[in-house]
């Protein structure tokens, strides 16, 4: 057969596709856990109720929604990585097929 190594490589491939993505995954998640866990990091203390405490919760807030942007823009990445190798695994064994089978 001339096409069971290209199938095999296939194969291959979107299983490490699919590890890859799940690995994106699972660190944004991990991430997202550290974050939950401790909800007031990188806030400051408000002690005070001056413009520059409110200029440096501000500040914090968009960090907070830029680190929120990227987890949500990585775990896109990751399932998309993940769903071609899916894809890369199950066309895999197709390769050479011309039609369906009888």
């Amino acid at each position: 057969m001339a096409g069971s190594g290209t199938g095999r490589t296939q194969q291959t491939l979107g299983v490490l596709a699919f590890v890859i993505g799940i690995g994106v995954i699972g660190i944004v998640l991990r991430i997202a856990f550290g974050m939950l866990a401790d909800p007031k990091a990188g806030i400051p203390d408000a002690g005070g109720a001056s413009a520059a405490s409110a200029m440096a919760l501000g500040a914090s807030f968009m960090r907070l929604l830029t680190r929120l942007a990227i987890l949500l823009l990585a775990c896109l990445c990751g399932s998309m990585v993940a769903g071609k190798g899916v894809q890369l695994l199950l066309s895999g064994d197709r390769t050479g097929r011309t039609g369906p089978t009888p």
